[in-house]
């Protein structure tokens, strides 16, 4: 199992799950024509999406209509905190048993799993000490998550099994990717990634 940070923001996001037999892309928020520039194949792919919002789905239509591309279906989807109905989604390789957590656009990752999974895929997109009081930094308070719900988070999960973690969807605005990569790799010891950092 392999997870792949293609774009990681509110301008847009795509990520790409590769298993033995399998290969997903999550939250096509860029469009097709962007895609195909950027030489990502289509070839075998299904096609999942986290919510409706723009930045997560805006290649949706055209992969799942255009492209008849399948709509993909994790092993376990969980309702996450949102402004628009959102879903997390654990996806198991059948092969190997190699599970990976994916969780974006929450307030709250409470509700989901804490048992080992192989690769951690998680929003990190503030730290406080860059927020203001205002009603933006509000919004993004109470629909994303920030880099202490993520450590507080994989603190209650079993990380026995975990290779790897990959913070996304990191606020340019309201955190440091480096530093967020930073404090969980020292915190537990695993190799953790952002879209600015090549695995």
């Amino acid at each position: 199992m392999e997870f792949r940070q293609h774009y990681s923001s509110s301008a847009g996001n795509l990520y790409e799950l590769v298993m033995n037999h399998a290969r997903v892309l999550i939250d096509p928020g860029v469009t097709l024509s962007r895609i195909r520039r950027d030489g990502i194949s289509l070839s075998g792919c299904g096609v999942w999406r986290s919510h409706d919002h723009a930045d997560h789905a805006k290649g949706y239509r055209d992969l799942f209509e255009r492209m008849a591309l399948p709509e993909a279906q994790p092993w376990r989807e969980y309702e996450m905190q949102h402004d628009v109905p959102c879903e997390a989604s654990l996806w198991i390789e059948p092969d190997t048993g190699e599970t990976l957590m994916f969780a974006i656009d929450t307030g709250s990752f409470d509700g989901l799993p804490t048992g080992s999974a192989t690769i951690y895929a998680l929003e990190c997109n503030y730290q406080d000490e860059y927020m203001t009081q205002d009603h933006t930094t509000l919004r993004v308070r109470q629909n994303h998550a920030s880099l202490y719900q993520v450590i507080a988070y994989l603190e209650r999960c079993d990380l026995s099994e975990t290779r790897e973690i990959h913070l996304l969807h990191i606020s340019g605005r309201h955190a440091n990717a480096f530093d967020c990569a930073r404090a969980v790799r020292q915190r537990f010891g695993i190799p953790t990634y952002t879209i600015n950092e090549a695995r």
